[in-house]
């Protein structure tokens, strides 16, 4: 169970719109913990396990868990692909969009050449009540906002390196 925690957490934290920066993280990772809570307890006490190894699997059950939260874990993959969506970014012009792409392993909702700068991969779209959030990858962003999201009071981006970083965007539908 650990082990398979370990491995899903990992998974889903080379995406930046991942379950990990939803409004849904803390009941996500806090039911995960209750189960693999429950799990462990019953494991040490039916098969006898020394407790520092239930102790020791839990803690690298969380330490994943941040790491994913924190975009370590796409930050550390995404040189693997960097070639592909470089060359994705130099071929469009300014204005341009692209829907539905399929960059190495990630389904790219839509891509879009930012007038203001910056080329925006974005890898998720999510919608909470009135609100739009959009989250991806940016090569040479530019400060003031993507192309996805509104006047830029909720735009951040998260540098993974001079060129790229990983961006979020968002606009209230008030």
């Amino acid at each position: 169970m650990p082990i398979v925690a370990i491995l899903v957490l990992a998974v889903l934290g080379l995406c930046p719109g991942s379950v990990f920066t939803s409004c849904f993280a803390p009941l996500f990772l806090g039911g995960l913990g209750l189960a693999g809570a429950i799990v462990w307890i019953w494991a040490v006490i039916r098969t006898k396990t020394r407790w520092w190894v239930a102790v020791m699997l839990a803690a690298a059950v969380i330490a994943t868990g941040e790491a994913a939260n924190y975009h370590v874990i796409a930050k550390a993959a995404f040189p693997l692909f960097r070639s592909a969506f470089e060359e994705r970014a130099r071929s469009l012009n300014v204005g341009e969009r692209l829907h539905n792409q399929r960059i190495a392993i990630y389904l790219i909702d839509e891509v879009a050449a930012d007038q203001r700068g910056g080329v925006y991969f974005r890898v998720s779209k999510n919608g909470v009540i009135l609100s739009m959030q959009s989250r991806g990858f940016a090569w040479r962003p530019n400060g003031e906002g993507s192309p996805f999201g509104g006047d830029g009071d909720r735009y951040a981006l998260n540098y993974i390196d001079r060129d790229w970083a990983i961006f979020f965007d968002g606009r209230d539908f008030h």
